[in-house]
């Protein structure tokens, strides 16, 4: 990477690395103040790390559910919909810039 990108990259999507210290060697390939992701939970803790949620866990939903309790998480929701409106969410999921998470409201 640092052949390509001496000065490094701004961003790093790791979807290999399953342990933080795998992640961290990958890490010198980020610009100062980078981002790192991965779905595997190796970005470890800290600014500029992100472990997406691919497969979540209970524990990992007990966190998330603390976060927001605490205020700590805010969740941008750009709009909702009614169960009857699924076809209308999904077609403006693939065909509009989506700038905050969509809602099914399931009533």
């Amino acid at each position: 990477m640092r052949e390509r990108h001496p000065d490094g990259v701004d961003g790093l999507l790791d979807l290999v690395s399953y342990a933080p210290d795998g992640f961290d060697a990958n890490a010198s390939a980020l610009k100062a103040g980078g981002r790192g992701s991965t779905p595997l939970g190796a970005a470890g803790e800290g600014p500029g790390r992100s472990n997406i949620m691919s497969a979540p866990s209970a524990e990992s939903l007990e966190r998330l559910a603390r976060l927001l309790d605490e205020g700590a998480l805010r969740v941008p929701i750009q709009r909702s919909y009614d169960l009857a409106q699924a076809g209308e969410a999904l077609q403006a999921l693939g065909t509009t810039h989506t700038q905050g998470k969509l809602v099914l409201e399931v009533t």
